[in-house]
């Protein structure tokens, strides 16, 4: 006999204390360090206080997994956006995983100069593997000198499908905005990108091997839709003499 897996929602707050269980907003957890200890289970939700700030990067690992039907979601609760201020780090990093869900979140990098990652971050090397169903809404993402908002894989066909990033803004970065890319052409599949800005991501001027300061830029994709956005006031400091020149309004691209 077996018995279901119950989800759990975990708190965190400011004035919560990492000893607490966190498993009600009045027995809340109080870091991103304490977040990270955990191994999430499909269904589970980590909700961090509206309108606070939570210094640090959220790592969950790879043996946290949701699914398309339970995902895994990190959002805000309360009033307000809670907001990852995750200095000279990434903002969120999903390794090899998916069944993730982040809604509601503002990421906030130490600034384009000083950063030297990208804001949210979802990668994959695992071999042979297609990983299913990632949800990105109404996020804020700016200060990273990378990208704003990366989704990508390194190991043949592997890849991620069934993605969604919607409602969501990427603006003040280095290289890009929005981006995806992958070993194989086809790798990823069924992404859908819309009521998406991205902006004043003004590019690197020491990077001359390819181009920088990209507004959506989707690579690996096997169906890909992009509708509703905007991308402006991108990579005015591009330095790849072969193309990316600044045009404003001008910066949604998928291959």
């Amino acid at each position: 006999m077996c018995s279901p897996v119950i989800a759990s929602t975990y708190y965190v707050n400011a004035t919560g204390s990492d000893n607490n269980s966190g498993l009600s907003a009045k027995d809340a957890w109080k870091s991103i360090e304490r977040v990270n200890l955990e191994t999430y289970k499909p269904g589970d939700r980590i909700l961090f206080a509206g309108g606070e700030i939570f210094k640090g990067s959220i790592w969950l690992r790879g043996n946290s997994q949701g699914t398309d039907h339970k995902p895994i979601i990190i959002s805000s609760y309360g009033r307000g956006t809670a907001t990852v201020e995750s200095g000279n780090s990434y903002g969120f990093y999903g390794y090899n995983m998916a069944g993730i869900e982040l809604r509601r979140l503002n990421f906030v990098g130490a600034g384009r100069l000083i950063n030297k990652d990208s804001g949210v971050i979802f990668y994959l090397d695992s071999t042979n593997t297609k990983l299913n169903h990632i949800r990105i809404d109404s996020l804020d993402v700016s200060g990273y000198q990378s990208t704003g908002i990366s989704i990508g894989s390194w190991n043949g066909g592997s890849g991620y499908k069934n993605v969604r990033i919607t409602n969501s803004k990427a603006h003040a970065n280095g290289s890009a905005g929005i981006s995806s890319y992958a070993e194989d052409l086809a790798a990823h599949a069924d992404w859908y990108i819309a009521n998406c800005k991205a902006y004043d991501n003004s590019g690197r001027q020491d990077i001359t091997s390819h181009h920088t300061g990209n507004g959506i830029v989707l690579g690996g994709i096997d169906g890909a839709l992009i509708e509703h956005c905007e991308a402006y006031n991108n990579g005015w400091l591009n330095s790849y003499a072969n193309g990316g020149q600044w045009v404003s309004g001008v910066g949604a691209v998928t291959t």
